[in-house]
């Protein structure tokens, strides 16, 4: 409990949590695509794409939110052409989506079960990586802790997709488990970025070595 009480200090309002999140979101999609190749997925190193008029439109709503989803997207076809999702992870032969957002809901409030209705992608079937069109069987969201609703949202929004599947990450529960078993590439990764703030910061004092 104390290190999970110093997490939420760490990125606190009254505690130059602001600053802490701008420089945590440098490096944290690194952080996690790490640690989803721990737990088994192979992770493509390069943004995958998916086109908006790839993405059929529902020919039946099936909540009010499933609606805010459809219209979401119809935007989108007159707005754009693609969107470029996090990442692109294989697990078990099968294509899975992955989105990430850092949204300490303190310092940025932006609910999951608001936000998610803005994302239409989650609508697809097929992703595009390398010129090639893969057909997708889920989608990962990475998000910062578990909020109050949020597993009534995703309920709903897997009866939406459905037979593709959502998956939901907390990254506050990853950085914990991160730290408490020290994993090496963990560390490695931590170090790395601490010496390169040290350096940032080691000029600004003048300290030139």
């Amino acid at each position: 409990m104390k290190l999970r009480k110093k997490l939420d200090d760490l990125f606190a309002k009254n505690n130059s949590g602001a600053m802490r999140v701008v420089l945590f979101s440098k490096f944290y999609e690194e952080l996690l695509r790490g640690y989803l190749e721990q737990k088994g997925y192979k992770v493509f190193p390069r943004k995958p794409k998916i086109y908006w008029n790839e993405i059929p439109i529902p020919k039946r709503e099936i909540s009010k939110n499933h609606k805010k989803l459809i219209e979401e997207l119809k935007r989108k076809r007159n707005s754009g052409i693609y969107c470029v999702p996090d990442g692109l992870l294989e697990y078990k032969g099968k294509y899975i989506v992955w989105e990430a957002k850092n949204w300490v809901q303190e310092l940025f409030y932006s609910p999951f079960s608001d936000s998610i209705w803005k994302f239409p992608w989650l609508l697809a079937k097929r992703v595009r990586y390398k010129d090639k069109s893969l057909p997708i069987s889920g989608f990962l969201i990475s998000w910062w802790e578990n909020e109050p609703g949020l597993d009534d949202t995703l309920s709903e929004l897997r009866q939406i997709v459905y037979p593709l599947t959502v998956d939901v990450i907390f990254t506050k529960n990853v950085l914990y488990e991160c730290i408490t078993n020290k994993y090496d590439w963990y560390i490695d990764l931590i170090n790395e970025k601490w010496k390169n703030i040290n350096k940032f910061f080691k000029i600004l004092l003048g300290i030139l070595e």
